[in-house]
């Protein structure tokens, strides 16, 4: 049994999944991963982060065209890989805070895993892009909407549909009424209480 912990973060679009793990790895003072798994991945596969932006947390779907075929580009499937591998990596060897790509699916047999989901109602979730993109309701609703169905595609594509944005949580928290403090607040308690009964 390892001596620490992990906690994967399961996000639908607009949720703010990223902001609630960046302020909880301040709180928990433990790291935090999310584009830094693109990094790292581009890093390992020795190609710019640009190169392979567009394919994080999207399927790729195969094509056959000779030009493709002798072009360098990075497939989806091997990036998927690679941020499995360094995923895996990262969760064996110290307590961190992992943000999407199939962190909770990947680890869903690891015991030292805490496996957070957090949704929002869809206006809310319009709301909030709305504002942070500075769209409007309508380019705002397209949008989660679009988003949505790119991240259950990836989930069905590489679980193969095995596993959804809810199976298996050990935490569900709704925005609707809580803020990002409140969200960041009881996953804490929960991974500092896990830890206090283990050390007692």
């Amino acid at each position: 049994m390892k001596d620490h912990y992990v906690i994967t973060i399961c996000r639908e679009f607009g949720a703010e999944g990223h902001e609630i793990g960046k302020q909880l790895s301040m709180q928990l003072n433990i790291p935090l991963y999310d584009k830094d798994i693109l990094a790292m991945s581009a890093q390992q596969l020795g190609v710019s982060v640009d190169r392979i932006a567009g394919k994080d947390e999207r399927v790729q779907k195969s094509c056959f065209s000779p030009y493709l075929l002798m072009s360098d580009e990075i497939p989806g499937e091997k990036l998927f890989h690679t941020e499995s591998d360094l995923i895996r990596q990262v969760a064996e060897s110290e307590s961190c805070i992992i943000v999407g790509r199939l962190s909770d699916y990947i680890l869903r047999n690891v015991p030292h895993c805490i496996k957070v989901l957090i949704s929002a109602p869809f206006e809310q979730r319009v709301k909030i892009i709305a504002d942070k993109r500075n769209l409007s309701h309508d380019k705002a609703a397209r949008l989660v909407r679009e988003m949505d169905a790119v991240r259950n595609s990836y989930y069905d594509y590489y679980t193969k549909g095995k596993w959804t944005q809810d199976s298996e949580k050990d935490l569900v928290l709704n925005r609707r009424l809580l803020d990002i403090n409140n969200c960041v607040c009881v996953i804490a308690k929960i991974y500092e209480g896990i830890n206090n009964i283990k050390k007692a």
